[in-house]
Order: C-alpha cells, then sequence, then structure tokens
C-alpha cells in the first residue's frame, strides 16, 4: 500500500493513517516554502506537534489494536521509528532559533524512511489481520485524531 494510494479504495482505518501522512507530507511542503526564518520556525513546530499527534494515534489506537491481534512492529519499522523520534528531539532543541537545514533534512528522511516503512510491511499485514475490524478501527482512529487536534493543535 502506497502512501499515493486513494483512501477510499482500502479499509477506514488505514484510510485515516494514511491520510494523516499525506497531511505530513503538505506540511514538510510548507515548510520548504517557508523564507523567513520567523515563518520557518512556526512551521517547524507545527510539524513537530503534527508529527507527535501521529505517532500518539499509531501508539494510542493503531498499535495495540495490531499487538492484541499477534502483531507488532517490524524489527525495521521500530528503528525507523527510532530515528524519526531522534530527528524530531533534534529540531525540538532548537525552540526558538532557526532551524537548520541538516537538522529538517534528517527529519524529513526519518519520516519518509518510517512512512515507507509502514506502507510496505505495517499496513499490509495490519490489512491481512484485521481485515473488516479495520472499519471499525477507522471510526476509533477519526474520534481520537478529532480529540487530539483539539488538544494538541494543528
Amino acid at each position: 500500500m502506497s502512501p499515493s494510494e486513494p483512501p477510499d479504495s482500502m479499509p477506514l482505518g488505514l484510510a485515516v493513517l494514511l491520510e494523516e501522512l499525506r497531511s505530513l507530507d503538505r506540511a514538510f511542503e510548507t515548510l520548504d516554502r517557508s523564507v523567513e526564518d520567523g515563518e520557518k520556525q512556526a512551521r517547524v513546530k507545527d510539524l513537530l506537534v503534527a508529527l507527535d499527534r501521529y505517532l500518539r494515534l499509531e501508539s494510542e489506537v493503531f498499535l495495540p489494536v495490531l499487538e492484541r491481534a499477534g502483531q507488532a512492529l517490524s524489527a525495521d519499522c521500530c528503528g525507523h521509528h527510532a530515528g524519526l523520534k531522534v530527528a524530531m528531539a533534534a529540531l525540538d532543541v532548537q525552540d526558538g532559533r532557526a532551524s537548520l537545514p541538516e537538522h529538517i533534512d534528517a527529519l524529513r528522511c526519518a519520516f519518509g524512511a518510517y512512512r515507507d516503512c509502514q506502507a510496505r510491511s505495517t499496513f499490509p499485514q495490519a490489512a491481512r489481520m484485521l481485515g473488516s475490524a479495520l472499519e471499525e478501527l477507522g471510526y476509533e482512529l477519526n474520534q481520537a485524531r478529532q480529540r487530539m487536534k483539539g488538544t494538541y493543535g494543528v
């Protein structure tokens, strides 16, 4: 399942997650178009909040359902997840200063690797293991996403 696949061609649970991933891709594009340091720093903060929200959505809703079905993140995806968290922390430390381009590039690479790993292994495994349960999970993910948007912003 590729991140560019239209969400209506798959179960709602995966469609919600892919929609969030596409939103993160757009946040990177918005950051790329930012010219002034103040605007760029604001976009970095928005991106970090959105990434954190996505990872919380996964860890609080999606991954527990997978684990109950006997499936966990692959070692490869766990490694990419850890790399993403490290890249996020490196940018978060720079709070209030213009973000260094190499830190933004590291975050973009880490996000891309994690997103691609999910598309290659986690999402197809979830589709096989959870089947129709992904529809109900989609409603739960949507509710959690709306709650998190209210709590964490972006």
